[in-house]
């Protein structure tokens, strides 16, 4: 994407989201980075929706922080360094805390057609279809299973 068709607002936040990663000696920029970025920006449009929901965003412990992963983010939560974050169901399960889903998604696996023959493949996707590899999938929490293995093509 070329800067040049973005917003004033957009092109201030990816500023601010890599001198985020910078002073955090993280090496790349990631999505909490412009997160954090967007939540820091003034005249940004985070803050309002906070606000529009009866929340202070200030008064929320951690919302100046950034935590790179769902580990460290629950970690963080735990520790009590912040009141909440976005971590997925087996993070917050790993530490004791509760965990309210936003939204769900769906990963599918692309294969080239020349590489299904290979064995390595074949051993994946037979695991992928296994009833015990789904029970144990399941068991680590927040994950549907219905469709793995499926082959859609």
């Amino acid at each position: 994407m070329g800067l040049e068709k973005t917003t004033q607002k957009l092109q201030e936040a990816l500023q601010s989201a890599q001198s985020i990663a910078s002073k955090s000696a993280h090496p790349e920029l990631k999505s909490a980075h412009v997160l954090l970025a967007l939540l820091q920006q003034e005249g940004g449009i985070t803050t309002p929706i906070l606000q529009k929901a009866g929340v202070n965003p200030k008064s929320v412990k951690g919302y100046q922080q950034i935590a790179i992963g769902h580990l460290p983010a629950a970690w963080q939560v735990k520790n009590g360094g912040a009141d909440c974050c976005m971590a997925t169901k087996t993070a917050a399960c790993v530490f004791g805390l509760d965990f309210i889903p936003l939204t769900s998604e769906r990963y599918d696996l692309v294969i080239r057609t020349k590489n299904l023959s290979n064995p390595g493949v074949q051993i994946l996707l037979d695991t992928l279809g296994r009833t015990s590899f789904r029970r144990e999938l399941e068991g680590l929490g927040g994950y549907d299973t219905r469709m793995a293995g499926d082959r859609l093509v």
